[in-house]
């Protein structure tokens, strides 16, 4: 049997509570990718690259916190059970560009997954009744309008 003395469980508590996942999460064509390079790198590109499967990204600190991406296709959500167990400090960011299938991804979600979940999108739609206005964002991974707005709005609540 292995002991942990105090300090050991303190520090990891301590790290643990400054560290936020943020699962970007959509179809292809949606802008994850390209999102997580503008708030990594402060990059854009016009280039596609359709993401595989998913893609993990390394921590980077924003103010106080730790942040890491984890980019996946929606189409192979089904290949990452152990990466879909969020806890209380994770986020999911649904990326769309139009509303069809939202309700079904909102629902499946917010309520399976029962986290902090943000609508993004980057191309301009309103938003449904059924989600939170608070929780919905137009974003342009371009030009980096309502970015960061989003970022903050996740890292203050998560």
């Amino acid at each position: 049997m292995t002991r942990i003395s105090y300090l050991d469980v303190s520090s990891d508590e301590e790290e643990t509570s400054q560290s936020i996942r943020i699962f970007v999460i959509g179809q292809p064509c949606t802008g994850k990718t390209s999102f997580i390079k503008r708030i990594v790198n402060n990059e854009f590109s016009l280039y596609y690259t359709q993401t595989k499967s998913v893609e993990i990204y390394d921590y980077i600190k924003i103010g106080d916190k730790y942040i890491q991406f984890v980019d996946i296709n929606i189409n192979n959500i089904k290949h990452a059970p152990t990466l879909m167990a969020p806890t209380k400090n994770d986020a999911i960011v649904l990326m769309i560009t139009n509303r069809e299938n939202l309700h079904t991804w909102w629902k499946e979600l917010f309520v399976l997954f029962a986290c902090n979940v943000w609508i993004a999108s980057t191309k301009p739609i309103s938003c449904p009744d059924y989600i939170p206005v608070e929780r919905f964002f137009i974003i342009d991974n371009m030009s980096k309008n309502n970015i960061y707005e989003l970022l903050y709005d996740i890292i203050s609540l998560v």
